[in-house]
C-alpha cells in the first residue's frame, strides 16, 4: 500500500511488515518493480490515479480499502503508532483472514532508502540481478550466488542483494561472519563446520511460512507438527552452535513448542479434522476415557465380526463402517441363503447385501458417541496448542531469523570457498582497485576458464571502452557493478584482490529495447533512462553507459554521445564506465586527463579474429565490425560487399572514423579556416539525413581544397 508520504509492504505468509517514508514517485515505482507484490491495497482516490496512469497490462492485483476507526484503534494496539499505509494493509489482512492474520508480526520496521545503495528498477533489470532479460532465474546474479538451504535464508539473501548497505560498520559485521565460517569451514574447536551446519539447515524448512499457515483459519494438525519438526531441527543446530548469540526467548519458546507438540501429537497426523485421531493417550485425562472407548470399541467390532462368522458359517462376512450408513454387515450374494432372520437389510449392492442387527446398532451408538466426543475434544486440544504457538510466534520468528542469517552467512562462505572469492576492503573516497576480477554469473556458465581482468579508477574518472562487439566490453562493465553490489551487501567478491569505495547509487544505460506498451521507441527509452541518470547522479555514484546514441542517425548519435560523455567528465565526480563504437570520442582524452581510454584486446592474424577478453590501456585501433559479422554467420556475399564499400569510403576520406572527421571535435578552432567556420555555423545538421550529411561532407572537402589553393 502507498500514499503520498509512505510505501508499505506486508508479507502475509511470514508476518514481515516494513515501510519507507518520503519515497518519491520514482522510488515507489522502483520498489514495486523490485519487490513485486501480489496485491496493491490503496485508497479509492489513489487507486483511480494508479489505474488511470497505468500503461501496461499485468502487474499486481489492485484493491481499494478504507479502515474504520475501530480498525485503526485495534491495529495501533497491536503494532503501535504506524503510518496510514501500514494500517490500511494490516486492516485489510484482518478483514480477509481474521485477527490471526497479523498475530505473527514481530515488529513493523521503518526503513530508510538513504541507508541502502540505491538501484533503479532498470538497473536491477540491466544487471540481471534477480532474473535474466528472458525472465529466467538461472543466469541471474541471485541464482549464481545462492547456496542457501532454507527458503527463509533464500528470501533474506534476495533482500540483501536488492538493498546493499551504505554503513561501513554494518558491511564489515557481515563480512566478519562470513570470514568466521570460512576460517572454520571444516569441523574445529569453534564450530562443527559448514557442511554439518548446512545439513541441519536443509532439514529446518520454512518456519516463517509455516507460522503464517498456522495463523490462517484453515490451519490443520499437520501444519503444527511440521513447524515443531522444523523447530526441533533448529534446536539441534543451536545446541551445536552455542557460541552464536541466539535469542534466549526464541530458543525457550521453540523448546516449549517442541515439547508440547511431541507430547500431544502422534507421529502421523491427518491433514483434515474428524477423519483420523491425532492426540496421544495420556496427554489429557478428560480425553483418555474416550480414547479407551474408541479403541476398545473397534476391538468389540472385530469380536462381533468373528462371532457372526462362527454363528452363520459365512467366513467372508465383514463388518465395516462409512460415514453415510455407519456400521454394517456385508455378505456376498453367494451366501444369501445363510442369512439369519434377525439380520435387517440396510443396502443392496450388485454382488452383495449389507445388513445390521439390534446388537450392532447398540454397539454403533456407543462407539459413534465416543468417536464424536473424541473428535470434539481433540479439536479443542488442537485449538489450545495453536493458540500457544501463536502467542510464541514473535519469539519463534526471532530465532528463525537467526537461523536464516546463519544460512546466508554459511552459504556465502561456501560460495567464497567454492569459487575462490576474496574479502573486499571498503572505505569512503577510495579508488576502485580490483585485480583478477571475474563475472560471477558468466564464469559459472562457461565451460572454459573465464579471463579475469584488473581495473583501477578514481572518483571523477571515466573509462572509455572501445573495440568490437563480442569482445567483452559490456561484460567487464557489469563485472564492476556486480562486484560493488556483492561487496556492499557484505559478501566476498570474485577477484584476487579488491579495494572499493562506498557507492551510494548505481545507474545503468544498457541494451536496446522498445517499451511499446508505453509508446516509447528504443531511442526514446535510451534517452529517458539517460535523463533519469543525470537528474539523480551524485559524486558517489557508479554510472555505466553502453553504446549510447545507437538509436538515431550517426551524427546525432555521435553528438549526443560526446555531450553525455563531456557531462560525465566536467559536471560530476562519479565513477564512470562508457562503452562506445564512436572512436572519435577517444580523442577527448588528449585534453581531459579524467578520461581513460581502454579497449578489449583481440588477436588479428590475417583477418582471423580471436577475442582475448583482456582489458588494455588505450583506444582500439579498429572496430572490426565486418569481421564480427563473419563470425556471426552473415553470408559471404554481404561481408565481401561491405568490405568493398568500407575500402571505398576510406579511400575517398568519407569514413566517420578518419582523422579529418575527428578534427570536427577538436578544441583548437583557430586551426580551422574562416570559410570552414562560416559553413559550419550556417549548416543545420539536425535536419540532415545520413546521405545529405555525406554529400555535405564532400562539398566541405571541396571548399577546403579551394581555400588551400
Amino acid at each position: 500500500s502507498y500514499d503520498k508520504e509512505t510505501v508499505a509492504f506486508f508479507e502475509a505468509t511470514t508476518g514481515e511488515v516494513f515501510y519507507f517514508l518520503s519515497a518519491s514517485d520514482d522510488d515507489k515505482k522502483d520498489l514495486l518493480d523490485s519487490l513485486r507484490p501480489a496485491e496493491l491495497v490503496l485508497s479509492e482516490e489513489i487507486k483511480k490515479i494508479y489505474l488511470s496512469s497505468k500503461k501496461q497490462v499485468g502487474g499486481p492485483f489492485v484493491s481499494s480499502y478504507e479502515p474504520s476507526g475501530d480498525d485503526v484503534n485495534s491495529i495501533v494496539k497491536i503494532v503501535g503508532e504506524v503510518p496510514a499505509a501500514v494500517i490500511r494493509l494490516l486492516s485489510y489482512a484482518v478483514s480477509m483472514q481474521g485477527a490471526d492474520a497479523i498475530v505473527a508480526i514481530t515488529k513493523v520496521e521503518k526503513r530508510h532508502l538513504q541507508k541502502y545503495l540505491q538501484m533503479r528498477a532498470n538497473t536491477v533489470k540491466h544487471l540481471e540481478v534477480l532474473e535474466t532479460y528472458a525472465g529466467e532465474k538461472q543466469g541471474s546474479l541471485l541464482h549464481a550466488i545462492d547456496r542457501t538451504k532454507t527458503s527463509t535464508g533464500a528470501r533474506k539473501l534476495r533482500q540483501w542483494l536488492l538493498f546493499p548497505l551504505l554503513d561501513l560498520q554494518s558491511i564489515e559485521n557481515r563480512q566478519q561472519q562470513i570470514t568466521f565460517w570460512i576460517e572454520n569451514f571444516n569441523p574445529s574447536t569453534k564450530s562443527p563446520g559448514v557442511k554439518v551446519i548446512r545439513d541441519h539447515l536443509s532439514n529446518i524448512g520454512d518456519i516463517e511460512r509455516r507460522l503464517g499457515k498456522i495463523c490462517h483459519p484453515n490451519a490443520n494438525p499437520r501444519d503444527i507438527l511440521s513447524l515443531s519438526q522444523s523447530l526441533e531441527e533448529g534446536l539441534i543446530l543451536a545446541a551445536k552452535t552455542k557460541f552464536y548469540n541466539y535469542s534466549e526467548s526464541g530458543i525457550r519458546a521453540a523448546d516449549q513448542i517442541v515439547s508440547l507438540v511431541s507430547s500431544a501429537f502422534m507421529d502421523e497426523v491427518p491433514l483434515h479434522f474428524n477423519k483420523e485421531y491425532f492426540i496421544k493417550k495420556g496427554f489429557q485425562s478428560g480425553l483418555d476415557e474416550w480414547i479407551d472407548l474408541t479403541t476398545n470399541g473397534e476391538d468389540k467390532i472385530l469380536q462381533m465380526e468373528e462371532a457372526e462368522r462362527a454363528a452363520t458359517g459365512i467366513a467372508s462376512l465383514k463388518i465395516r463402517y462409512n460415514q453415510v450408513f455407519g456400521y454394517y454387515i456385508e455378505v456376498t450374494n453367494t451366501h444369501k441363503d445363510k442369512i439369519p432372520k434377525n439380520y435387517i437389510r440396510k443396502q443392496t449392492l450388485t454382488n452383495a447385501e449389507r445388513y445390521t442387527t439390534d446388537a450392532l446398532q447398540e454397539l454403533e451408538t456407543k462407539i459413534l458417541s465416543a468417536r464424536a466426543k473424541r473428535f470434539e475434544l481433540e479439536n479443542a486440544v488442537f485449538k489450545d496448542v495453536k493458540e500457544k504457538v501463536l502467542r510464541s510466534a514473535a519469539h519463534l520468528i526471532d530465532v528463525a531469523g537467526q537461523w536464516a542469517e546463519m544460512d546466508v552467512y554459511t552459504s556465502l562462505a561456501y560460495l567464497a570457498t567454492e569459487r575462490k572469492y576474496v574479502r573486499p576492503s571498503l572505505a569512503d573516497n577510495k579508488k576502485i582497485k580490483v585485480t583478477g576480477l571475474r563475472h560471477p554469473v558468466i564464469e559459472q556458465m562457461l565451460k572454459e576458464v573465464f579471463v579475469p581482468n584488473d581495473i583501477e579508477m578514481s572518483s571523477g574518472e571515466v573509462f572509455l571502452l572501445t573495440g568490437p562487439n563480442m569482445a567483452g566490453k559490456s561484460t567487464i562493465m557489469r563485472q564492476v557493478a556486480t562486484c560493488q553490489i556483492l561487496a556492499q551487501m557484505g559478501a566476498y567478491v570474485p577477484a584476487t584482490m579488491a579495494e572499493l569505495p562506498i557507492i551510494d547509487r548505481i545507474f545503468t544505460r544498457i541494451g536496446a529495447s522498445d517499451s511499446l506498451a508505453e509508446g516509447l521507441s528504443t531511442f526514446m527509452v535510451e534517452m529517458v533512462e539517460t535523463a533519469e541518470i543525470f537528474n539523480s547522479i551524485t559524486p558517489k555514484s557508479l554510472v555505466i553507459m553502453d553504446e549510447i546514441g545507437r538509436g538515431t542517425s550517426t551524427f546525432d548519435g555521435m553528438s549526443l554521445a560526446q555531450a553525455i560523455l563531456e557531462e560525465m567528465l566536467h559536471k560530476n565526480s562519479s565513477y564512470g564506465l562508457f562503452a562506445t563504437h564512436y572512436h572519435e570520442l577517444t580523442r577527448i582524452a588528449q585534453t581531459n586527463v579524467r578520461l581513460k581510454n581502454a579497449h578489449m584486446s583481440i588477436s588479428d592474424n590475417g583477418g582471423d579474429l580471436k577475442f582475448l577478453y583482456k582489458l588494455k590501456e588505450g583506444a582500439a585501433n579498429k572496430s572490426y565490425g565486418i569481421h564480427v559479422a563473419k563470425l556471426a554467420g552473415l553470408p559471404k556475399s554481404i561481408t565481401e560487399r561491405a568490405k568493398s564499400i568500407l575500402e571505398s569510403l576510406e579511400k575517398e576520406g568519407r569514413s566517420i572514423t578518419q582523422h579529418k572527421q575527428m578534427d570536427l571535435f577538436s578544441q583548437d578552432v583557430e586551426a580551422v579556416s574562416p570559410a570552414w567556420m562560416n559553413e559550419l555555423k550556417a549548416v543545420e545538421v539536425e535536419g540532415m539525413t545520413p546521405i545529405q550529411a555525406l554529400n555535405y561532407l564532400v562539398s566541405l572537402k571541396d571548399l577546403a581544397n579551394n581555400d588551400a589553393l
